[in-house]
């Protein structure tokens, strides 16, 4: 296949280009966006750490008290017991938070990726078709002169007679 028109075919290059950074560009916004919420999360979790630490410590200080007085051991053991399942019960949660975000982040990529391959793969389409038809009417002209160039010749070479005026074929006007 021959290019009929570098031109065309140079912009739509040039358009499948953008197209690919606009797609670039999408991708790096929606990546900066994960890494901006993970960082988030991050912290969240770094201060609930903390203060899972701070808990624990205090939960160290009852147990001590706790040897020290006995007669108190049973409420002790309940505000401990109620403590520890609060900081698994808030960790839990933390954790369920975080995969719901990711998912939702990673639905969104990938939602993102498949429109992005819908448009360019309907951009290549429509390219093809108007390259296309930019190239079959250009054919059928042709076609068209190159008989009516051949149809002529045959005609003047009928009437004269001469030689001269046969020209070698595939060296007409297209």
């Amino acid at each position: 296949m021959t290019i009929q028109d570098p031109t065309l075919v140079t912009y739509l290059v040039w358009a499948m280009a953008v197209l690919i950074i606009v797609q670039t560009a999408l991708l790096v916004f929606a990546i900066s966006r994960l890494l901006t919420g993970l960082q988030q999360l991050d912290q969240s979790l770094e201060f609930l750490s903390q203060k899972s630490a701070q808990v624990l410590e205090f939960a160290d200080r009852v147990a001590s008290l706790m040897e020290e007085t006995g007669r108190k051991l049973p409420e002790i053991e309940k505000v401990i017991h109620e403590m520890t399942g609060s900081i698994a019960e808030t960790t839990e949660k933390a954790n369920q938070a975080l995969e719901r975000r990711l998912d939702f982040l990673r639905s969104q990529m990938e939602k993102v990726q498949s429109e992005m391959d819908v448009v360019l793969s309907k951009f290549s389409q429509q390219t093809f078709k108007v390259h296309g038809a930019f190239l079959q009417p250009s054919m059928r002209l042709s076609a068209i002169i190159r008989a009516g160039i051949i149809t002529l010749k045959q005609a003047l070479s009928r009437e004269d007679g001469s030689p001269a005026s046969h020209l070698p074929e595939g060296k007409g006007f297209i």
